[in-house]
């Protein structure tokens, strides 16, 4: 209950009491007032009718004596008037009806009015002759004392009423800073960290608004301390200076992470570039110039695999380069690599050389051995070294499926043309099979959610990864149309699904559709429509998403929130950027890059990387979850750490999703 709530009952029952009270010592005293004057009304009357019937008496003229005693009685105002002798016989006895007319029963009950008896004495001669007694009838009383109640109760109602209303409109006033620091303390629970400009007047009010203004400041810097703290852990360890992009650490972290991830490695690229002659360069040029040009070529490589959203580029030595790109056909990395090989001797430093560059790499498939990567990528650069100036080259590798119990297609390098008819044809005939892999909570070691895979069944019924016909459904342009059919299929599902316990589920979307305002439309329309499903849904997607439209994706994930749906940010902490974002995003979950989950047992740094996260995104009302979780000492060191969830193949493999 509200404070307003609490002082507005407190003020009203004090009113009331007081009233009560007032009331009650009215009726009292205008009863003791009524009660003095019945009685004097009553002796009145005794000591004139005794006046009156005192020669009568000597004669014993009864009719006389009648007829007076009724002309008194017949006014209505007594209760009885009786003549009595003086040894007590009745001469004459009048009685009225005690009812008393226009006041309700329980009042006259509730309020016993006492009626005093007026008497005098009739005498003949010397001798008495008889009493007159006379009781005043109540009931005008009554009446009066009636009256007078309700005109109270009257003004008391009107009086309240308004005081009432008067009090809660100085209440409101008075507690509007109340209501200010109340929505202040909402925000600080939102992650969100304003400060009351409006200072009160009132003493106490001022203080408070003070104290909550230097806390909402205190944990906002407190978050940003944090969040730096991390930044320059990620950068001394992670980073390389020159450039800003990842170093060699990172991009052997990243290598054995992709290598050892058959599910997400299908057509990846290992592509190394190196400046010819740097040291030489530096010399002519100076290491000013020098670092110029690493930069520039830097900006040439970004420039080009940003369309890429599973792309990695890193500088791993002086003046060489190596990227690694998930989802990526042999076709297109030939091209990609042709792009920079041209466009790196454009930079306006290097314009007046003629041999600037050289780009070697492999394009794969599955799980293959590291060393076995690494030697054809350096064959392909060594190779293109003894070519022509500025020459890339892209070996192939043959992949290999035996970590995953699924057939990868083997003509997964088909055209586009018969890639566009596989994908359209697997929507209309419905060929797209769920798999789910669990989330499994580190707290109480029940599973949180289920991660929803999809593959694509092909003509011959054998399953094709969704990191091969992905990204042939972005080079397509139906990205989209492909999430929206997934969707719908899968909600479908949800729908004829008869479980008793209800299972939350993370799925999916692609950073194109999360840019397609056509399809966000859609989806939210869909989800609104289906609101208990909604409630059951994690949207996930990945941090590119959040960098390259930041203010767009805290929108919809405002807007899709109000419908219940949950979100997650997929394959944290490799992007290298400040993430103070998240203070505004208001996501769920946040699941740490493989790259940085694997090893992290003997890793360091890892582990100081992923026990700040938590720490930050607990005080944000994140969870994190850990991905590609594979054994037990991992697993021990993520609890410790205050990692909230865990999935990988050690806590549970990817298995088909039944219908």
């Amino acid at each position: 209950m509200t404070l307003s709530k609490q002082l507005i009952i407190i003020t009203s029952i004090l009113l009331t009491i007081l009233f009560i009270g007032t009331l009650m010592l009215s009726i009292n005293n205008m009863r003791e007032y009524l009660a003095q004057q019945l009685e004097s009304h009553a002796q009145d009357t005794a000591s004139s009718l005794g006046l009156s019937l005192t020669p009568h008496i000597k004669t014993n003229d009864l009719p006389i004596m009648n007829s007076m005693i009724d002309a008194i009685f017949d006014r209505g105002y007594y209760l009885e008037i009786n003549l009595v002798t003086i040894d007590g016989k009745k001469i004459i006895e009048r009685k009225n009806n005690e009812k008393v007319e226009g006041v309700p029963a329980w009042f006259v009950k509730a309020i016993p009015l006492q009626t005093p008896q007026g008497k005098t004495t009739i005498s003949n001669g010397w001798k008495q002759a008889a009493h007159v007694y006379v009781r005043s009838h109540p009931g005008y009383a009554y009446v009066k004392l009636w009256s007078n109640t309700v005109e109270t109760f009257g003004w008391f109602v009107l009086s309240f009423s308004v005081a009432i209303t008067g009090f809660i409109m100085a209440l409101k006033f008075i507690l509007q800073p109340l209501k200010r620091i109340e929505n202040m303390a909402l925000s600080i629970t939102r992650r969100e960290f304003p400060t009351l400009k409006t200072i009160p007047k009132t003493k106490e009010l001022k203080s408070v608004v003070a104290a909550m203004n230097k806390m909402s400041a205190k944990v906002k810097n407190m978050l940003l301390e944090q969040t730096n703290t991390i930044k320059r852990a990620q950068e001394e360890a992670y980073t390389d200076k020159v450039t800003g992009l990842a170093n060699r650490r990172s991009f052997d972290m990243q290598l054995d992470h992709v290598n050892t991830s058959a599910e997400e490695t299908s057509n990846s690229l290992l592509l190394f570039v190196r400046i010819k002659d740097l040291q030489k360069l530096n010399n002519e040029k100076g290491f000013q110039q020098g670092d110029a040009i690493i930069r520039h070529v830097a900006d040439v490589i970004n420039t080009n695999i940003k369309s890429y959203h599973q792309a990695f580029v890193a500088r791993i030595a002086g003046g060489e380069f190596g990227v690694i790109i998930n989802s990526i056909s042999l076709e297109d990395s030939t091209e990609l690599a042709e792009t920079i090989a041209y466009q790196i001797p454009l930079i306006n430093i290097l314009r007046s050389e003629i041999d600037v560059c050289h780009l070697g790499g492999v394009c794969y498939q599955g799980k293959v051995d590291k060393k076995e990567l690494l030697a054809k990528a350096d064959l392909a650069l060594q190779v293109s070294l003894l070519k022509t100036p500025n020459c890339s080259i892209i070996y192939g590798i043959e992949k290999d499926t035996s970590r995953l119990n699924i057939h990868i297609n083997p003509d997964v390098n088909q055209g586009a043309q018969q890639w566009s008819k596989m994908l359209k044809q697997g929507m209309e005939d419905n060929k797209f099979v769920f798999f789910q892999q669990p989330v499994i909570s580190l707290h109480t070691d029940k599973i949180d959610h289920y991660e929803i895979h999809s593959k694509l069944l092909d003509e011959k019924d054998e399953l094709i990864s969704a990191m091969d016909f992905i990204p042939m459904a972005e080079k397509m342009g139906i990205m989209s149309t492909l999430d929206k059919h997934i969707v719908e299929t899968f909600i479908e599902y949800l729908k004829n699904e008869n479980t008793i316990e209800s299972i939350d589920y993370s799925l999916n979307i692609s950073a194109s559709s999360f840019h397609d305002a056509d399809f966000i439309a859609w989806l939210y329309e869909k989800l609104k429509a289906e609101k208990e499903i909604a409630k059951q849904l994690i949207l996930e997607t990945s941090e590119y998403v959040v960098h390259s439209e930041t203010e767009i994706f805290k929108q919809i994930v405002n807007d899709f929130q109000s419908l219940g749906c949950r979100f997650s940010l997929d394959h944290f902490g490799t992007a290298y950027k400040p993430f103070g974002y998240l203070h505004d995003l208001k996501i769920n979950f946040i699941k740490v890059h493989g790259a940085l989950v694997r090893g992290v047992a003997y890793n360091k740094d890892n582990r100081f990387f992923i026990q700040s996260l938590c720490q930050i995104a607990h005080g944000l009302d994140i969870q994190v979850i850990a991905e590609f979780v594979e054994n037990e000492e991992d697993l021990i060191v993520l609890n410790q750490l205050g990692v909230d969830a865990a999935q990988g193949f050690y806590l549970g493999k990817v298995i088909k999703l039944q219908s």
